[in-house]
């Protein structure tokens, strides 16, 4: 009985760990308040440039969210494969290079969809989704381990 209760409780801690390093991934993933729409509000769009970017943004966000689905769900299986007591080294790498992958293939649909936003855009627009993009990846820095070494690339003047 002792050990149906330590079981049920490993197990319980388990899938809470899983359950929240899925729901982090894909928060983290959808980026917080980016939502679809966002470019249009904050760059003073035409209805025409709305009606093209947010065709743009439509096709980008559904791609954005298979791919953190996608994410979350090899991380899941990464951290299930790093709680057994004898991991499986091969297939803990092949699940990092799957996640690699992905992640490179994220970065350039988020590319190509900021470049695709920005030919529907006039040189100001461009310029104010350009630095946008530079506040949300300040941002982004500032939390990680980027932020806490002296030099990051995104700091302006020396700060934040």
């Amino acid at each position: 009985m002792k050990r149906f209760i330590v079981g049920l409780v490993v197990f319980g801690v388990v899938a809470g760990l899983v359950y929240l390093a899925t729901l982090g991934c894909c928060e983290l993933m959808a980026g917080g308040s980016a939502k679809p729409g966002s470019f249009s509000r904050q760059l003073g769009l035409s209805p025409a440039q709305e009606r093209a970017v947010a065709g743009l943004e439509k096709e980008f966000f559904a791609r954005k969210t298979a791919s953190c689905q996608l994410l979350c769900a090899k991380r899941a299986q990464l951290i299930q494969s790093l709680r057994e007591p004898q991991p499986d080294r091969m297939m803990i790498a092949t699940l990092v290079e799957e996640i690699g992958r992905e992640q490179t293939g994220m970065e350039r649909a988020t590319i190509d969809h900021l470049l695709a936003v920005g030919q529907q855009l006039d040189p100001p627009q461009r310029e104010r989704l350009t630095g946008l993009m530079t506040e949300q990846l300040r941002t982004a820095c500032k939390s990680t381990a980027c932020g806490v070494t002296p030099g990051c690339a995104l700091q302006k003047d020396g700060e934040w």
